[in-house]
């Protein structure tokens, strides 16, 4: 953690940023190799570091105007992203606290840096829920959660939807309702990254 902080706020692309960065990657191969084998939940923690490592990486990349290395550092983390989850659900379960990050850094991701705005919804949903599960609707991390999902809904001035989330139930927030208000704006609910994203699912799912 403290290695991928210290070098986000470095200058981009400079020797000190790489060298927080790369030691970052190097920490968490360490503790995935030194926990080879076990489905533990530091082992997600470290994939989940290892891929907010890299998303900031994607973002030094921006910075910079290197917009095609910044998309594909941008799916790796995702790739880092579902595979920390997918660690998480084998070891503690799908209500853990560390799957509020990770649904809630695949969000950024995909309303951010894809701009797949749907995708992105419905991450930042994914996170709210698991939030509620795991400390209730009234706890401050929780609260903090809802909200950012809120303003997001503020923004598009869906009020009936920002209303269901801040009443702390937002599996009542359907993705077919999602969906179906997408379509009645004119919005699409794939972006211009969305084939290359599906390809990278695709390739982790491994042959059919």
């Amino acid at each position: 953690n403290y290695c991928f902080k210290a070098g986000c706020v470095c200058e981009p692309g400079g020797d000190v940023q790489t060298e927080y960065f790369d030691e970052a990657d190097r920490c968490v191969s360490e503790a995935v190799e030194l926990m080879a084998g076990a489905e533990a939940m530091i082992v997600g923690e470290a994939v989940l570091v290892g891929g907010v490592t890299t998303l900031c990486r994607a973002h030094s990349l921006v910075r910079r105007d290197l917009a095609r290395e910044a998309h594909r550092e941008g799916l790796r983390a995702m790739a880092q992203f579902y595979h920390a989850e997918a660690i998480l659900r084998r070891s503690v379960g799908p209500a853990n606290e560390k799957s509020i990050f990770t649904f809630g850094n695949l969000s950024e991701l995909f309303w951010q840096d894809f701009r797949e705005f749907y995708l992105g919804f419905l991450h930042r949903r994914q996170s709210c829920i698991v939030a509620v599960r795991v400390f209730g609707p009234e706890h401050a991390n929780t609260v903090r959660t809802l909200r950012e999902l809120q303003h997001l809904l503020q923004a598009q001035g869906w009020a009936d939807f920002e209303a269901i989330v801040r009443s702390g139930r937002p599996e009542l927030l359907s993705p077919a309702a999602l969906a179906q208000r997408f379509e009645d704006v004119g919005a699409p609910l794939r972006g211009f990254f969305a084939p290359r994203i599906a390809q990278e699912l695709r390739a982790m799912a491994g042959p059919a």
